[in-house]
Protein backbone atom coordinates (compact mmCIF):
# COMPACT_ATOMS: atom_id res chain seq x y z
CA UNK A 1 0.00 0.00 0.00
CA UNK A 2 1.12 3.36 -1.11
CA UNK A 3 2.21 5.92 1.91
CA UNK A 4 0.02 9.22 1.29
CA UNK A 5 2.02 11.63 -0.10
CA UNK A 6 1.37 15.36 -0.84
CA UNK A 7 2.48 18.23 -3.38
CA UNK A 8 5.59 19.78 -2.57
CA UNK A 9 4.89 23.92 -1.96
CA UNK A 10 6.25 24.21 -5.17
CA UNK A 11 3.63 22.04 -7.25
CA UNK A 12 1.14 24.22 -5.47
CA UNK A 13 2.97 27.27 -6.58
CA UNK A 14 3.00 25.81 -10.26
CA UNK A 15 -0.69 25.37 -10.22
CA UNK A 16 -2.04 28.52 -8.34
CA UNK A 17 0.58 30.76 -9.61
CA UNK A 18 -1.94 33.98 -9.59
CA UNK A 19 -3.23 33.18 -5.88
CA UNK A 20 -0.29 31.75 -4.03
CA UNK A 21 0.66 34.81 -2.17
CA UNK A 22 -2.78 34.77 -0.61
CA UNK A 23 -2.96 30.98 1.43
CA UNK A 24 -5.57 29.46 4.49
CA UNK A 25 -3.95 26.53 6.21
CA UNK A 26 -5.91 23.17 6.08
CA UNK A 27 -6.04 19.87 7.16
CA UNK A 28 -8.22 16.88 5.82
CA UNK A 29 -9.04 14.39 7.91
CA UNK A 30 -10.34 11.01 6.13
CA UNK A 31 -13.08 9.80 8.90
CA UNK A 32 -15.45 7.56 6.32
CA UNK A 33 -16.09 4.35 7.17
CA UNK A 34 -17.55 3.41 3.78
CA UNK A 35 -15.02 0.49 2.72
CA UNK A 36 -15.55 2.47 -1.18
CA UNK A 37 -13.56 5.36 0.64
CA UNK A 38 -11.30 2.98 1.90
CA UNK A 39 -8.33 5.03 0.81
CA UNK A 40 -8.86 8.32 -1.58
CA UNK A 41 -7.38 11.03 -3.69
CA UNK A 42 -8.19 14.49 -3.44
CA UNK A 43 -8.73 16.83 -6.25
CA UNK A 44 -9.43 20.79 -6.18
CA UNK A 45 -11.44 23.10 -8.52
CA UNK A 46 -10.50 26.60 -8.52
CA UNK A 47 -13.13 27.50 -11.52
CA UNK A 48 -11.34 26.69 -14.13
CA UNK A 49 -11.41 21.91 -13.76
CA UNK A 50 -10.01 20.39 -11.74
CA UNK A 51 -6.48 19.61 -11.22
CA UNK A 52 -4.66 17.05 -13.18
CA UNK A 53 -2.89 15.97 -10.04
CA UNK A 54 -4.22 15.04 -6.96
CA UNK A 55 -3.90 17.60 -3.90
CA UNK A 56 -3.61 15.01 -1.54
CA UNK A 57 -2.90 11.17 -2.46
CA UNK A 58 -3.68 8.01 -1.31
CA UNK A 59 -5.21 9.10 2.15
CA UNK A 60 -6.73 6.14 3.76
CA UNK A 61 -9.59 5.95 6.75
CA UNK A 62 -8.04 7.67 9.99
CA UNK A 63 -5.13 9.25 7.95
CA UNK A 64 -4.81 13.01 8.47
CA UNK A 65 -2.69 15.27 6.09
CA UNK A 66 -0.82 18.37 7.98
CA UNK A 67 -1.84 21.54 7.64
CA UNK A 68 -1.60 22.34 3.38
CA UNK A 69 -1.50 25.86 1.97
CA UNK A 70 -4.44 26.23 0.35
CA UNK A 71 -5.94 29.75 -1.49
CA UNK A 72 -7.90 31.96 -0.02
CA UNK A 73 -10.59 34.60 -0.59
CA UNK A 74 -11.58 32.42 -3.22
CA UNK A 75 -15.74 31.90 -3.83
CA UNK A 76 -16.85 29.20 -5.40
CA UNK A 77 -14.07 26.48 -4.66
CA UNK A 78 -14.68 22.45 -5.11
CA UNK A 79 -13.03 19.78 -3.87
CA UNK A 80 -13.53 15.96 -5.01
CA UNK A 81 -12.93 12.88 -3.24
CA UNK A 82 -11.87 9.56 -5.41
CA UNK A 83 -10.84 6.40 -5.24
CA UNK A 84 -7.37 5.99 -5.43
CA UNK A 85 -5.98 5.67 -8.75
CA UNK A 86 -9.24 6.14 -9.77
CA UNK A 87 -10.46 9.53 -11.21
CA UNK A 88 -7.02 10.35 -13.46
CA UNK A 89 -7.84 13.96 -15.05
CA UNK A 90 -11.67 13.48 -15.37
CA UNK A 91 -14.11 13.66 -12.50
CA UNK A 92 -16.18 10.23 -13.98
CA UNK A 93 -14.92 8.22 -10.71
CA UNK A 94 -15.68 11.19 -7.99
CA UNK A 95 -17.48 9.43 -5.18
CA UNK A 96 -18.49 12.94 -4.17
CA UNK A 97 -17.98 16.80 -4.92
CA UNK A 98 -18.47 19.44 -2.37
CA UNK A 99 -18.30 23.35 -2.02
CA UNK A 100 -15.56 24.88 -0.38
CA UNK A 101 -16.44 27.67 1.86
CA UNK A 102 -14.29 30.70 1.37
CA UNK A 103 -11.41 30.70 3.22
CA UNK A 104 -9.71 33.36 5.04
CA UNK A 105 -6.05 34.34 4.72
CA UNK A 106 -3.90 33.21 7.61
CA UNK A 107 -6.84 30.98 8.88
CA UNK A 108 -6.09 27.47 9.89
CA UNK A 109 -9.21 25.07 9.26
CA UNK A 110 -9.49 21.40 9.49
CA UNK A 111 -12.16 19.40 7.25
CA UNK A 112 -13.31 16.04 7.39
CA UNK A 113 -14.74 13.84 5.84
CA UNK A 114 -17.43 12.00 7.57
CA UNK A 115 -20.14 10.50 7.28
CA UNK A 116 -21.19 6.72 4.97
CA UNK A 117 -21.99 6.81 0.73
CA UNK A 118 -25.50 5.93 -0.06
CA UNK A 119 -26.83 6.22 4.10
CA UNK A 120 -29.73 9.14 3.60
CA UNK A 121 -29.30 9.93 7.64
CA UNK A 122 -25.81 10.16 8.42
CA UNK A 123 -24.47 10.93 4.10
CA UNK A 124 -21.01 11.27 3.21
CA UNK A 125 -19.62 15.09 4.09
CA UNK A 126 -16.99 17.20 4.36
CA UNK A 127 -17.14 19.42 7.47
CA UNK A 128 -15.38 21.96 8.09
CA UNK A 129 -14.12 23.64 11.59
CA UNK A 130 -11.33 25.45 13.17
CA UNK A 131 -7.85 24.24 13.29
CA UNK A 132 -4.95 25.61 15.03
CA UNK A 133 -1.23 24.88 14.32
CA UNK A 134 -0.76 25.01 18.13
CA UNK A 135 -1.58 26.19 21.76
CA UNK A 136 -2.43 29.80 22.28
CA UNK A 137 -0.35 28.82 26.17
CA UNK A 138 2.71 26.95 25.43
CA UNK A 139 1.81 24.58 28.79
CA UNK A 140 -2.00 23.64 27.65
CA UNK A 141 -2.96 21.40 24.97
CA UNK A 142 -5.35 23.22 22.54
CA UNK A 143 -8.60 20.74 21.08
CA UNK A 144 -11.40 20.89 18.77
CA UNK A 145 -13.76 17.88 19.14
CA UNK A 146 -15.55 16.57 16.12
CA UNK A 147 -18.48 14.13 16.44
CA UNK A 148 -17.90 11.78 13.18
CA UNK A 149 -19.49 8.42 14.68
CA UNK A 150 -22.74 7.45 12.37
CA UNK A 151 -24.29 5.06 14.78
CA UNK A 152 -23.63 7.42 17.74
CA UNK A 153 -26.23 9.54 19.84
CA UNK A 154 -25.45 12.96 20.72
CA UNK A 155 -22.81 12.68 23.84
CA UNK A 156 -21.88 14.67 26.96
CA UNK A 157 -17.88 15.00 26.84
CA UNK A 158 -16.62 14.90 30.83
CA UNK A 159 -12.88 15.03 31.87
CA UNK A 160 -11.57 14.52 35.13
CA UNK A 161 -11.03 17.86 35.41
CA UNK A 162 -14.54 18.37 36.45
CA UNK A 163 -16.58 14.79 36.43
CA UNK A 164 -20.19 17.09 36.99
CA UNK A 165 -19.96 19.84 34.47
CA UNK A 166 -19.60 18.79 30.89
CA UNK A 167 -16.74 20.52 29.17
CA UNK A 168 -18.97 19.76 26.14
CA UNK A 169 -22.17 19.28 27.52
CA UNK A 170 -23.82 18.32 23.99
CA UNK A 171 -22.04 16.87 20.71
CA UNK A 172 -23.99 15.39 17.81
CA UNK A 173 -22.87 13.45 14.73
CA UNK A 174 -21.21 16.37 12.25
CA UNK A 175 -20.65 19.36 14.61
CA UNK A 176 -17.39 20.46 15.89
CA UNK A 177 -17.03 21.84 19.65
CA UNK A 178 -14.46 24.62 19.33
CA UNK A 179 -11.10 24.73 20.64
CA UNK A 180 -10.75 24.49 24.34
CA UNK A 181 -7.73 24.51 26.61
CA UNK A 182 -6.33 21.40 28.19
CA UNK A 183 -3.95 21.22 30.84
CA UNK A 184 -1.11 18.80 29.07
CA UNK A 185 -1.25 16.37 31.58
CA UNK A 186 -2.47 12.53 31.71
CA UNK A 187 -6.65 13.27 31.73
CA UNK A 188 -9.28 10.96 31.49
CA UNK A 189 -12.36 11.85 29.88
CA UNK A 190 -16.09 10.28 29.86
CA UNK A 191 -18.63 10.21 27.57
CA UNK A 192 -22.29 9.78 28.61
CA UNK A 193 -25.91 10.97 26.84
CA UNK A 194 -26.48 14.72 26.19
CA UNK A 195 -29.89 14.14 27.66
CA UNK A 196 -28.53 11.71 30.59
CA UNK A 197 -25.65 12.40 32.61
CA UNK A 198 -25.97 10.18 34.98
CA UNK A 199 -25.49 7.53 32.30
CA UNK A 200 -21.81 6.84 31.84
CA UNK A 201 -20.92 5.41 28.26
CA UNK A 202 -17.51 4.88 27.76
CA UNK A 203 -13.92 6.29 29.10
CA UNK A 204 -10.74 7.01 27.41
CA UNK A 205 -7.43 7.62 28.45
CA UNK A 206 -5.95 11.66 27.28
CA UNK A 207 -2.08 10.71 27.83
CA UNK A 208 -1.27 14.51 27.15
CA UNK A 209 1.89 14.75 29.41
CA UNK A 210 2.97 10.80 28.34
CA UNK A 211 3.08 12.72 24.44
CA UNK A 212 4.89 15.52 25.78
CA UNK A 213 2.17 17.30 24.13
CA UNK A 214 2.25 21.28 26.02
CA UNK A 215 2.08 23.65 23.43
CA UNK A 216 0.53 21.59 20.93
CA UNK A 217 -2.69 21.42 19.17
CA UNK A 218 -5.04 19.17 17.59
CA UNK A 219 -8.46 17.63 16.66
CA UNK A 220 -9.96 14.70 18.70
CA UNK A 221 -13.04 12.39 16.91
CA UNK A 222 -14.88 10.39 17.42
CA UNK A 223 -14.70 7.34 14.84
CA UNK A 224 -16.42 4.10 13.90
CA UNK A 225 -19.34 2.80 14.71
CA UNK A 226 -20.90 2.17 18.35
CA UNK A 227 -22.54 -1.32 16.45
CA UNK A 228 -20.51 -2.46 13.91
CA UNK A 229 -21.26 -5.03 11.48
CA UNK A 230 -18.93 -7.49 10.12
CA UNK A 231 -15.98 -5.70 8.40
CA UNK A 232 -17.00 -2.05 9.74
CA UNK A 233 -14.91 -0.15 12.19
CA UNK A 234 -15.45 -0.19 15.90
CA UNK A 235 -15.82 3.16 17.97
CA UNK A 236 -13.09 5.10 19.03
CA UNK A 237 -11.41 8.49 19.38
CA UNK A 238 -8.45 9.45 17.45
CA UNK A 239 -6.66 12.48 17.60
CA UNK A 240 -4.76 14.09 14.58
CA UNK A 241 -1.98 16.68 15.27
CA UNK A 242 -0.95 19.87 13.10
CA UNK A 243 1.95 17.08 11.14
CA UNK A 244 -0.63 14.76 10.74
CA UNK A 245 -0.10 11.93 12.92
CA UNK A 246 -2.95 10.51 13.94
CA UNK A 247 -3.30 8.86 17.14
CA UNK A 248 -6.05 6.74 18.51
CA UNK A 249 -6.85 7.11 22.77
CA UNK A 250 -6.98 4.30 24.97
CA UNK A 251 -10.14 2.87 26.08
CA UNK A 252 -10.27 2.85 29.94
CA UNK A 253 -12.55 1.49 32.64
CA UNK A 254 -13.77 4.38 34.35
CA UNK A 255 -15.69 4.96 37.77
CA UNK A 256 -17.36 8.00 39.46
CA UNK A 257 -17.03 8.21 42.83
CA UNK A 258 -17.69 10.76 45.83
CA UNK A 259 -16.07 10.23 49.45
CA UNK A 260 -18.23 11.38 52.02
CA UNK A 261 -17.02 11.59 56.16
CA UNK A 262 -20.05 11.06 58.32
CA UNK A 263 -18.43 9.57 61.62
CA UNK A 264 -19.38 11.73 64.73
CA UNK A 265 -16.33 9.77 66.47
CA UNK A 266 -14.61 13.49 67.85
CA UNK A 267 -11.53 10.77 67.53
CA UNK A 268 -11.83 10.94 63.79
CA UNK A 269 -13.46 14.64 63.41
CA UNK A 270 -10.75 15.28 60.65
CA UNK A 271 -9.05 12.76 58.73
CA UNK A 272 -6.31 12.56 55.76
CA UNK A 273 -8.06 9.94 53.22
CA UNK A 274 -5.59 8.08 50.94
CA UNK A 275 -6.76 6.25 47.73
CA UNK A 276 -4.30 3.92 46.80
CA UNK A 277 -5.15 2.39 43.52
CA UNK A 278 -3.69 -1.59 42.70
CA UNK A 279 -0.66 -0.49 41.15
CA UNK A 280 0.57 1.75 44.63
CA UNK A 281 -0.29 4.78 42.97
CA UNK A 282 -1.74 7.40 45.67
CA UNK A 283 -5.24 9.92 45.50
CA UNK A 284 -4.58 11.74 48.46
CA UNK A 285 -7.31 14.19 50.32
CA UNK A 286 -6.21 15.83 53.38
CA UNK A 287 -7.68 16.78 56.27
CA UNK A 288 -11.00 16.06 55.32
CA UNK A 289 -13.16 16.65 58.08
CA UNK A 290 -16.48 15.32 59.72
CA UNK A 291 -19.90 16.56 57.58
CA UNK A 292 -17.72 17.12 54.43
CA UNK A 293 -17.36 14.84 51.04
CA UNK A 294 -15.01 15.37 48.21
CA UNK A 295 -16.86 16.25 44.49
CA UNK A 296 -17.79 13.38 42.19
CA UNK A 297 -14.51 12.13 40.70
CA UNK A 298 -13.32 10.20 37.60
CA UNK A 299 -11.07 7.21 38.46
CA UNK A 300 -9.63 3.96 36.77
CA UNK A 301 -12.13 1.26 37.58
CA UNK A 302 -9.78 -0.58 39.93
CA UNK A 303 -9.66 -2.61 43.57
CA UNK A 304 -8.51 -0.06 45.65
CA UNK A 305 -7.69 -0.01 49.24
CA UNK A 306 -8.96 3.20 51.09
CA UNK A 307 -6.62 4.27 54.13
CA UNK A 308 -7.38 6.88 57.06
CA UNK A 309 -4.93 8.33 58.83
CA UNK A 310 -4.38 10.80 61.50
CA UNK A 311 -4.55 14.49 59.91
CA UNK A 312 -1.02 16.15 58.44
CA UNK A 313 -0.30 12.36 57.94
CA UNK A 314 3.60 12.26 56.87
CA UNK A 315 3.08 8.94 55.00
CA UNK A 316 0.17 6.11 55.39
CA UNK A 317 2.89 4.02 56.92
CA UNK A 318 0.61 4.53 60.18
CA UNK A 319 -2.85 4.33 58.58
CA UNK A 320 -5.53 3.33 61.50
CA UNK A 321 -7.42 1.59 58.85
CA UNK A 322 -7.23 0.32 55.42
CA UNK A 323 -10.42 -0.25 53.81
CA UNK A 324 -10.72 -2.22 50.75
CA UNK A 325 -13.36 -0.96 47.83
CA UNK A 326 -13.97 -1.73 44.31
CA UNK A 327 -14.96 0.10 41.45
CA UNK A 328 -16.70 -1.70 38.29
CA UNK A 329 -16.65 0.06 35.30
CA UNK A 330 -19.34 2.80 34.17
CA UNK A 331 -20.78 2.74 37.66
CA UNK A 332 -21.13 5.79 39.77
CA UNK A 333 -20.31 5.39 43.96
CA UNK A 334 -20.58 6.93 46.86
CA UNK A 335 -18.34 5.63 49.40
CA UNK A 336 -19.22 6.83 53.12
CA UNK A 337 -16.96 6.63 56.02
CA UNK A 338 -19.86 5.97 59.23
CA UNK A 339 -19.72 4.67 62.89
CA UNK A 340 -17.22 4.59 65.59
CA UNK A 341 -13.47 4.42 66.56
CA UNK A 342 -12.71 2.21 69.08
CA UNK A 343 -12.86 4.31 72.48
CA UNK A 344 -9.36 3.27 73.47
CA UNK A 345 -8.19 5.25 69.94
CA UNK A 346 -5.94 2.38 68.83
CA UNK A 347 -7.76 1.37 66.11
CA UNK A 348 -11.09 0.93 64.40
CA UNK A 349 -11.81 -2.55 65.09
CA UNK A 350 -14.83 -3.35 67.58
CA UNK A 351 -15.92 -0.13 68.68
CA UNK A 352 -18.55 0.56 70.99
CA UNK A 353 -21.02 3.39 70.48
CA UNK A 354 -20.80 5.89 73.73
CA UNK A 355 -24.49 4.38 73.88
CA UNK A 356 -23.72 0.80 74.13
CA UNK A 357 -24.24 -0.72 70.39
CA UNK A 358 -21.86 -1.77 68.36
CA UNK A 359 -21.56 0.60 65.53
CA UNK A 360 -18.43 0.16 64.00
CA UNK A 361 -16.46 2.41 61.99
CA UNK A 362 -15.98 1.19 58.16
CA UNK A 363 -17.10 1.99 54.79
CA UNK A 364 -20.63 2.19 53.05
CA UNK A 365 -20.18 1.37 49.17
CA UNK A 366 -23.40 2.05 47.25
CA UNK A 367 -23.45 1.65 43.74
CA UNK A 368 -25.28 3.42 40.96
CA UNK A 369 -25.76 6.54 42.62
CA UNK A 370 -26.93 9.68 41.55
CA UNK A 371 -25.18 13.54 40.79
CA UNK A 372 -28.16 14.58 38.64
CA UNK A 373 -32.08 14.18 39.15
CA UNK A 374 -33.87 11.37 36.76
CA UNK A 375 -35.96 14.85 35.57
CA UNK A 376 -34.97 18.59 35.98
CA UNK A 377 -38.69 19.12 37.66
CA UNK A 378 -37.91 16.60 40.54
CA UNK A 379 -35.06 16.56 43.16
CA UNK A 380 -34.09 12.58 43.28
CA UNK A 381 -33.06 12.02 47.33
CA UNK A 382 -31.62 8.94 48.39
CA UNK A 383 -31.34 8.48 52.59
CA UNK A 384 -28.70 6.90 55.01
CA UNK A 385 -29.37 5.97 58.30
CA UNK A 386 -25.90 6.84 60.78
CA UNK A 387 -26.45 8.35 63.88
CA UNK A 388 -25.41 5.37 66.02
CA UNK A 389 -28.02 6.01 68.68
CA UNK A 390 -30.83 6.46 66.88
CA UNK A 391 -33.35 3.63 66.61
CA UNK A 392 -34.91 2.76 63.30
CA UNK A 393 -37.22 5.40 62.30
CA UNK A 394 -39.25 6.27 59.09
CA UNK A 395 -39.23 9.81 57.24
CA UNK A 396 -42.63 11.18 56.14
CA UNK A 397 -43.24 13.32 53.46
CA UNK A 398 -45.55 16.73 53.92
CA UNK A 399 -48.55 15.26 52.43
CA UNK A 400 -48.39 12.46 55.07
CA UNK A 401 -46.40 9.86 52.05
CA UNK A 402 -43.68 7.81 53.77
CA UNK A 403 -40.47 8.35 51.83
CA UNK A 404 -38.47 5.68 53.77
CA UNK A 405 -39.50 3.02 55.90
CA UNK A 406 -38.21 1.11 58.51
CA UNK A 407 -34.66 2.02 58.53
CA UNK A 408 -31.81 1.41 61.10
CA UNK A 409 -28.07 2.17 61.25
CA UNK A 410 -26.23 1.67 58.35
CA UNK A 411 -29.34 1.08 56.32
CA UNK A 412 -29.62 2.93 52.95
CA UNK A 413 -32.44 3.13 50.38
CA UNK A 414 -32.05 4.56 46.85
CA UNK A 415 -33.40 7.40 45.01
CA UNK A 416 -37.06 8.58 45.23
CA UNK A 417 -37.54 11.51 42.98
CA UNK A 418 -39.85 14.23 44.42
CA UNK A 419 -41.60 16.78 42.36
CA UNK A 420 -40.31 20.13 43.13
CA UNK A 421 -43.12 22.20 42.60
CA UNK A 422 -43.24 23.57 46.36
CA UNK A 423 -40.94 23.41 49.25
CA UNK A 424 -42.30 20.82 52.42
CA UNK A 425 -41.31 19.12 55.39
CA UNK A 426 -39.84 15.69 56.40
CA UNK A 427 -40.76 14.26 59.31
CA UNK A 428 -38.82 11.92 61.36
CA UNK A 429 -41.14 9.31 63.47
CA UNK A 430 -40.37 6.21 65.16
CA UNK A 431 -40.81 2.90 62.66
CA UNK A 432 -44.67 1.74 62.60
CA UNK A 433 -45.64 5.22 64.33
CA UNK A 434 -45.99 7.98 62.39
CA UNK A 435 -48.23 9.91 64.74
CA UNK A 436 -45.05 10.44 66.87
CA UNK A 437 -42.95 13.22 65.67
CA UNK A 438 -39.39 12.78 66.70
CA UNK A 439 -37.94 15.72 64.24
CA UNK A 440 -38.88 18.04 61.32
CA UNK A 441 -37.16 19.53 59.19
CA UNK A 442 -37.35 22.22 56.42
CA UNK A 443 -36.96 20.46 52.72
CA UNK A 444 -36.63 23.19 50.69
CA UNK A 445 -37.20 21.31 47.10
CA UNK A 446 -38.19 24.07 44.93
CA UNK A 447 -34.37 25.11 45.63
CA UNK A 448 -33.15 21.65 44.53
CA UNK A 449 -34.51 20.79 40.99
CA UNK A 450 -32.12 18.60 38.70
CA UNK A 451 -30.06 17.54 41.66
CA UNK A 452 -28.79 13.89 43.15
CA UNK A 453 -28.67 14.27 46.78
CA UNK A 454 -28.29 11.77 49.69
CA UNK A 455 -29.97 12.75 52.82
CA UNK A 456 -27.59 11.37 56.11
CA UNK A 457 -29.47 11.23 59.38
CA UNK A 458 -26.23 11.78 61.49
CA UNK A 459 -25.37 12.64 64.92
CA UNK A 460 -27.11 11.96 68.60
CA UNK A 461 -30.35 11.77 69.82
CA UNK A 462 -28.34 11.51 73.09
CA UNK A 463 -25.67 14.32 72.30
CA UNK A 464 -24.29 14.12 76.40
CA UNK A 465 -24.05 11.13 78.38
CA UNK A 466 -21.86 9.61 81.04
CA UNK A 467 -18.58 9.34 79.32
CA UNK A 468 -18.61 12.06 76.65
CA UNK A 469 -20.23 15.27 75.93
CA UNK A 470 -21.18 17.68 73.42
CA UNK A 471 -21.53 15.73 70.23
CA UNK A 472 -22.75 16.72 67.32
CA UNK A 473 -26.86 16.44 67.90
CA UNK A 474 -29.24 14.48 65.46
CA UNK A 475 -29.77 16.17 61.97
CA UNK A 476 -30.25 15.71 58.91
CA UNK A 477 -27.17 16.46 56.84
CA UNK A 478 -27.30 16.79 53.02
CA UNK A 479 -24.47 15.97 50.19
CA UNK A 480 -24.42 17.67 47.26
CA UNK A 481 -22.70 16.45 44.25
CA UNK A 482 -19.71 19.08 44.13
CA UNK A 483 -18.90 18.29 47.22
CA UNK A 484 -17.49 20.45 50.62
CA UNK A 485 -19.18 20.55 53.50
CA UNK A 486 -22.62 18.69 53.77
CA UNK A 487 -25.65 21.25 54.25
CA UNK A 488 -27.49 20.57 57.17
CA UNK A 489 -31.63 20.79 56.98
CA UNK A 490 -32.75 23.46 59.02
CA UNK A 491 -35.07 21.88 61.84
CA UNK A 492 -38.44 23.31 62.60
CA UNK A 493 -39.49 22.55 66.09
CA UNK A 494 -43.04 23.16 67.17
CA UNK A 495 -43.78 25.49 69.70
CA UNK A 496 -43.54 23.22 73.22
CA UNK A 497 -40.43 21.27 72.42
CA UNK A 498 -37.46 19.54 73.93
CA UNK A 499 -35.45 22.73 74.05
CA UNK A 500 -37.19 24.12 76.52
CA UNK A 501 -38.13 27.28 75.03
CA UNK A 502 -41.60 28.08 73.68
CA UNK A 503 -44.55 29.61 72.59
CA UNK A 504 -41.52 31.53 69.71
CA UNK A 505 -43.36 34.70 67.64
CA UNK A 506 -41.43 37.04 65.46
CA UNK A 507 -43.23 40.44 64.05
CA UNK A 508 -43.90 41.68 61.91
CA UNK A 509 -43.42 38.38 59.29
CA UNK A 510 -42.77 39.22 56.51
CA UNK A 511 -40.25 41.30 58.20
CA UNK A 512 -39.15 44.85 58.38
CA UNK A 513 -35.88 46.09 58.68
CA UNK A 514 -35.58 45.58 62.55
CA UNK A 515 -38.12 42.70 63.88
CA UNK A 516 -38.79 41.41 67.43
CA UNK A 517 -38.34 37.62 68.19
CA UNK A 518 -40.01 36.66 71.81
CA UNK A 519 -40.39 33.39 73.55
CA UNK A 520 -40.39 32.11 76.76
CA UNK A 521 -37.63 29.39 77.67
CA UNK A 522 -37.37 27.30 80.52
CA UNK A 523 -34.12 28.18 82.24
CA UNK A 524 -31.24 30.69 81.49
CA UNK A 525 -28.81 30.06 78.55
CA UNK A 526 -26.33 31.67 75.87
CA UNK A 527 -27.01 31.10 72.03
CA UNK A 528 -26.09 32.07 68.84
CA UNK A 529 -29.24 34.16 66.83
CA UNK A 530 -28.23 33.20 62.95
CA UNK A 531 -30.08 33.61 59.59
CA UNK A 532 -29.99 30.58 56.93
CA UNK A 533 -31.37 30.34 53.70
CA UNK A 534 -33.98 27.48 52.65
CA UNK A 535 -30.59 24.89 51.65
CA UNK A 536 -30.08 25.64 55.30
CA UNK A 537 -26.62 28.00 54.35
CA UNK A 538 -25.71 30.44 56.93
CA UNK A 539 -26.38 34.48 55.43
CA UNK A 540 -26.14 36.46 58.37
CA UNK A 541 -24.80 35.85 61.77
CA UNK A 542 -26.45 38.13 64.58
CA UNK A 543 -24.02 37.24 66.96
CA UNK A 544 -24.33 36.09 71.27
CA UNK A 545 -27.60 36.24 72.99
CA UNK A 546 -28.41 35.70 76.40
CA UNK A 547 -31.67 34.38 77.64
CA UNK A 548 -33.29 34.39 80.91
CA UNK A 549 -35.79 32.02 82.44
CA UNK A 550 -39.42 33.01 81.52
CA UNK A 551 -40.13 35.77 79.08
CA UNK A 552 -37.21 36.94 76.35
CA UNK A 553 -37.84 39.54 73.68
CA UNK A 554 -34.79 39.91 71.23
CA UNK A 555 -34.59 42.91 68.59
CA UNK A 556 -33.31 41.35 65.17
CA UNK A 557 -31.99 43.49 62.75
CA UNK A 558 -33.06 42.71 59.14
CA UNK A 559 -31.73 45.39 56.97
CA UNK A 560 -29.08 43.55 55.06
CA UNK A 561 -31.29 40.51 54.08
CA UNK A 562 -32.12 40.65 50.25
CA UNK A 563 -36.07 39.61 49.70
CA UNK A 564 -36.65 36.02 50.12
CA UNK A 565 -37.72 33.26 52.75
CA UNK A 566 -35.42 32.14 55.62
CA UNK A 567 -35.29 31.06 58.98
CA UNK A 568 -34.17 32.39 62.13
CA UNK A 569 -32.05 30.10 64.30
CA UNK A 570 -31.54 30.19 68.15
CA UNK A 571 -28.20 27.45 69.03
CA UNK A 572 -26.76 26.56 72.21
CA UNK A 573 -25.40 23.12 73.73
CA UNK A 574 -28.37 21.52 73.27
CA UNK A 575 -30.77 23.99 71.80
CA UNK A 576 -31.47 24.00 67.84
CA UNK A 577 -34.68 25.99 66.81
CA UNK A 578 -35.86 27.74 63.87
CA UNK A 579 -38.51 29.81 63.11
CA UNK A 580 -39.12 30.59 59.75
CA UNK A 581 -39.87 33.73 57.73
CA UNK A 582 -40.09 36.16 54.79
CA UNK A 583 -38.72 39.24 54.00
Amino acid sequence: MMKKQFLSIFALAASFAAVQAQNANVQIIHNCPTPAAGMVDIYVNLGSGFTANPLVEDLAFREATGYLQVPAGLSGARVAIAPEFGMGTTINDTLVSFALPTLTQGSSYVAIAAGEIGDPNTPFDLFFGTGALAAANPNDFDVNIFHGSTDAPAVAVFTDLDALIPAVPSLGFGAFSGFASLPASDLLTLLTPDTDFNTMVEGFGVPLATLNAAGAAGVLFASGKLSPATGEPAFGLFVALPDGTVLQLPQVDVSRVQIVHNSPDPMVASVDIDVVTSAGDVIPFDNVGYLQSTPYLLAPSDSYRILFSAPNSPDTSGALVKIPATLMRNTTYQVVAAGLANTSGTNFANSVSVNGSSVDFGLDVIANSLPWSTSPTTVSIAVFHHSPDAPMVDAVGSTGTVLVDDISFGEYQGYLPIPTIADGQIRITPANDNNTTVATFAAPLTSLSGYGLTIFATGFLTPDDENVSNLQPFGLWVAFPEGGNLVELTPVMSLENASGLSQMNLFPNPVNEVSTLVFNSNRSMNATMTVVNTLGREVANLGEVSLVEGSNSLTVNMSALSSGQYFLTLTGNDVRVAMPFIK
